[in-house]
């Protein structure tokens, strides 16, 4: 039989065939019951004669007999056991699968199964109404093919329809157990537009990308009509691009219903998405090659077939249809970040999978990346314990190794074999900077449908997450000088450049952090500010980007400066304050001036030229306070005093070159100086100083590092307009110059013609040098929560011993405000703050750059007796002496009372002449003395009871207020 030819004409490999190959025969019982009972049936054909001779049939019985011995004992080969609920009862009618083998069969009324396995690594699915499924993974070896492997199990009640309720609002498509076809999926896209038009539009048709893949927008107010100012966040998400990964095809279409639901429901957190947030769906990006014939196949049977996939088609010239539709989407729509969802694994994707030869090793916006894979992850019930998701499942008839699948975050450079050679997420990047990542969310590429309800319980939340992110980053309009928007200016931050929209507006998704945001505009002077991102929060940041045309200024003398600063100090009484003391006119500008509880800089100028230019920096941040967010944000930090000396300079214009020897001997300048700007012990966090007559830029020995950066601000950009000789700025460290001060000289020439050219770069980099200052501003309290006003003495230690010599390693403050502070570099230090009658306290700090870092110093007392013990222990000891004088009196006043027969209210004894008079006793002396000493503790007695014996009322006076 084995040989397939015994019979003339027969043509069976191994002896075994089809039936339905050989020929077919339409109702057979064979069939039948394979389809509707749990009997495997074959057919045996033992002859090539359908009629053999009665005296052949030993023959055949001998030739038979061994095996279809065999064949019985074969019963026994597979897997067998028992099925319950979490209860012990036996579970009828489950449904027992063997994954990859589309064949169910059914448990008995004992909950019985068996099944017949050849050996083998097999995965078993249990299923049955009202429970949860469950699946376990067995080996069937080949050593003893007449004993069944035992595998019982026990099922849990399904939750599924309790989880939808909760979370999911009950939607039943939610729950279906199958995947829709291309022409259902359509169906669905168009029935959300249909049922919930305030927020859905099926994207089917319309425009030529449409064409290609159907999608649906969510958006509240697609069309501006709330008039927010702050833009929407443009997310787009795709399911698809590998067509055998095809869960995240049913993913976005539920998390849609889900959505739409949820606002339709007035749940906050879906609400709070649409109304920042417009989402891009599309759920199967490769709608043409999805094939469901392909369910349940879990594995490639060669990662080459990925090549072929439109999810490895993205480069510039592809002919790929579905890589041109997504990017005439992406060049229509800027999107602020994207997310593809597919199978092969359990974990998070992120550029780069492969890096060109130009790129660099990781993505210029690697951090964000990682940030948002990472708050997918995190919200993954399954992804964010780094755990090995995948392994021990059995994935079409293997079973998965250790670490065989990815765990995670990822590169997909890291890959081995590559498998992403030209993908979406390198592609975003690359041809529109947008940030994009991949979500893997099944081991299995395309699961099968009865498994759906358990990935999208697993996916909802992380889903709903990623689109949170919309709340977070920095977004703010770019204005001209006369407030009015700038369409079209270029917004760098976190290495990726946007241009603003028609309304001049800009936004980033960002992880918390610090930036720089850089503004440039044809016709404008570049603009660098630094902003802080907070956890769910969109921070703004309005930017005045002023005009290049040089601005016009000129001279004036010292009574027009003073009478500028005072019209100031008028017009802007709610942040100014004119200061005239000591020689010096200077202007403080900041919020809440009177409580002097920021670290104030000092911008001083010296001659005609410094005077003139701290003149009308004084204007320019006064009248830009609350319109540049880069000047209110340096006011949120820092208090501004800028001035000049009460001297009328000579303004004798030079236009010609200078040689910058002006100045230069010892004392001709005078030197930038720490002020007592709060008139104690409290200096400038920062000073500095702007001369002319050199080409010289002076700085403090100290914090050599701060300053050298900038120094190098200035060194950019005043050679420039210097007229000096030497192209150069001459950098020197002067020992004279107060702690963290620094002086620059704007121009070789005394009083230079080019007035606005030099007043337009030092703004510039004065307002660079303010937005990159950092350091500690330390907040000291006592236990009760009040600033100490004792002599407080703090020492701030480098902890980073590679430290350069120039950098201070120690430093010691001492105040008697309860504030202090002090210019830092980017790295950590501990303090050691101590006080008289205080216990020390040791803190470690970490500065970030150009961030003032507010510190909480709590000092308690040290041990000893606390001032309110004392102050109680006085005021008991005052109250018994009060009680004890009171006792006394009135036992005397009771003994007189007895031998009184007078029922009558008597009136106290009067002064007369300065003497007593009407006492009939010496007791009554003590009476009066008493009284004395009970009026000075506010205790009226006019009159007493001379008979009762009850308690008087200066008693109870006294019994209730001791």
């Amino acid at each position: 039989m084995k040989l397939g030819n015994y019979c003339r004409g027969d043509k069976f490999p191994n002896g075994i065939t089809n039936g339905a190959s050989w020929y077919s025969v339409s109702g057979g019982m064979q069939d039948w019951n394979y389809l509707n009972t749990n009997d495997f049936e074959i057919t045996l054909e033992l002859g090539c004669i359908k009629y053999p001779e009665h005296a052949k049939l030993p023959d055949y019985w001998h030739d038979n007999k061994e095996s279809l011995l065999k064949y019985l004992e074969a019963v026994h080969s597979g897997v067998k056991g028992v099925i319950t609920d979490n209860a012990g009862n036996k579970v009828v009618n489950a449904s027992i699968l063997v994954e990859g083998v589309n064949h169910e069969t059914q448990s008995t009324e004992d909950g019985e199964y068996w099944r017949l396995l050849p050996p083998g690594v097999f995965k078993i699915i249990v299923m049955a109404d009202g429970l949860k499924t469950v699946s376990k993974s067995l080996e069937i070896l080949d050593n003893d093919p007449t004993t069944a492997t035992i595998l019982n199990f026990e099922m849990e009640p399904d939750n599924s329809e309790l989880w939808s309720n909760d979370k999911d609002y009950g939607i039943k498509a939610n729950m279906a157990r199958k995947y829709l076809s291309n022409d259902e999926l359509k169906e669905a896209i168009a029935s959300l537009e249909n049922e919930y038009p305030t927020i859905a539009e099926a994207l089917i048709n319309e425009a030529d990308w449409q064409m290609v893949i159907p999608g649906l927008k969510l958006a509240l107010d697609p069309d501006g009509v709330l008039a927010d100012p702050l833009p929407s966040v443009k997310i787009l998400l795709v399911g698809g691009l590998f067509p055998s990964q095809s869960v995240g095809r049913e993913m976005l279409l539920r998390l849609a219903r889900h959505m739409c639901e949820a606002f339709k429901q007035g749940d906050n957190v879906v609400t709070m998405i649409l109304k920042s947030a417009e989402i891009y769906i599309l759920p199967s990006a490769d709608l043409e090659n999805f094939n469901s014939k392909e369910e349940g196949q879990c594995l490639y049977s060669d990662v080459a077939e990925m090549d072929a996939a439109a999810g490895n088609q993205f480069y510039k010239s592809s002919k790929n249809k579905v890589v041109q539709a997504i990017a005439s989407l992406m060049g229509q729509v800027r999107f602020d970040y994207a997310v593809s969802f597919e199978g092969n694994g359990v974990f998070m994707r992120v550029p780069w999978d492969n890096k060109g030869p130009e790129d660099p090793e990781l993505s210029p916006i690697d951090t964000t990346l990682n940030w948002l894979a990472k708050v997918y992850k995190k919200a993954h019930s399954n992804m964010r314990d780094d755990r090995d998701v995948c392994k021990g499942e059995v994935l079409d008839g293997k079973n998965v190794d250790e670490h065989q699948f990815p765990e995670g975050v990822i590169h997909g450079s890291q890959l081995q074999p590559p498998l992403y050679k030209h993908s979406f997420i390198d592609f975003a990047w690359r041809e529109f900077k947008v940030p994009a990542i991949s979500a893997h969310i099944s081991c299995c590429n395309f699961p099968t449908g009865r498994d759906l309800p358990a990935y999208f319980s697993a996916n909802m939340a992380p889903m709903l997450k990623i689109l949170t992110r919309a709340h977070q980053g920095v977004w703010g309009i770019v204005l001209d000088p006369n407030n009015k928007p700038l369409p079209g200016a270029q917004v760098k931050v976190d290495n990726r450049i946007v241009e603003t929209d028609h309304q001049g507006r800009y936004l980033f998704v960002l992880p918390v952090n610090s930036y720089f945001i850089q503004v440039y505009s044809k016709g404008h002077m570049p603009v660098s500010t630094q902003v802080s991102v907070d956890v769910d929060m969109m921070t703004r940041r309005d930017i005045i980007l002023e005009s290049s045309s040089t601005s016009k200024f000129a001279y004036h003398n010292l009574q027009q400066k003073v009478a500028t600063m005072k019209s100031l100090a008028g017009q802007y009484e709610h942040i100014t304050e004119l200061d005239h003391s000591d020689g010096r006119h200077i202007l403080k500008i900041g919020n809440n001036l009177e409580n002097e509880n920021r670290p104030p800089v000092l911008l001083f100028g010296y001659g005609a030229l410094g005077a003139e230019v701290a003149s009308n920096l004084a204007i320019y941040f006064v009248t830009h306070h609350s319109r540049d967010d880069t000047v209110t944000t340096i006011l949120e930090s820092v208090d501004l005093h800028i001035g000049f000396l009460d001297v009328d300079y000579p303004l004798l214009n030079t236009s010609e070159t200078c040689s910058g020897d002006n100045g230069k001997e010892e004392g001709a300048v005078p030197l930038v100086t720490d002020l007592k700007m709060h008139g104690d012990d409290s200096t400038c966090l920062f000073n500095l100083g702007f001369m002319s007559g050199n080409s010289r830029l002076l700085t403090c020995p100290t914090h050599s590092r701060m300053l050298d950066s900038i120094a190098d601000k200035f060194k950019a950009a005043i050679p420039m307009t210097s007229h000096c000789m030497t192209p150069e700025m001459n950098v020197e460290v002067e020992k004279k110059l107060s702690h963290a001060a620094m002086m620059v000289s704007l121009s070789c020439c005394s009083v230079p013609q080019n007035l606005g050219q030099i007043f337009d770069v030092t703004k510039k980099a004065v307002i660079d040098s303010l937005v990159s200052v950092q350091g500690v501003h330390l907040h000291i309290f006592d236990e009760a929560g009040v600033r100490v006003t004792d002599e407080v003495v703090i020492n701030i230690a480098n902890q980073n011993n590679s430290t350069t010599n120039k950098s201070p390693h120690n430093t010691t403050l001492k105040t008697t405000r309860g504030r202090a502070w002090q210019l830092l570099e980017v790295e950590s230090f501990s303090l050691d703050v101590t006080a008289a009658g205080y216990k020390p306290v040791y803190k470690s700090i970490m500065i970030n750059s150009g961030e003032i870092n507010h510190i909480r110093v709590r000092l308690e007392r040290e041990a000893g007796v606390p001032v309110f013990v004392v102050l109680a222990f006085l005021s008991t000891g005052f109250a018994v002496i009060i009680l004890g004088l009171l006792a006394c009196r009135m036992e005397g006043r009771r003994s007189r009372r007895n031998n009184k027969m007078s029922y009558k209210f008597q009136p106290l004894p009067k002064k007369k002449d300065g003497l007593f008079s009407d006492y009939e006793d010496d007791s009554d002396l003590e009476d009066v003395e008493l009284e004395k000493q009970l009026d000075k503790i506010g205790v009226k007695t006019d009159y007493l009871d001379g008979e009762d014996d009850s308690s008087s009322d200066i008693e109870d006076v006294l019994l209730v207020n001791p």
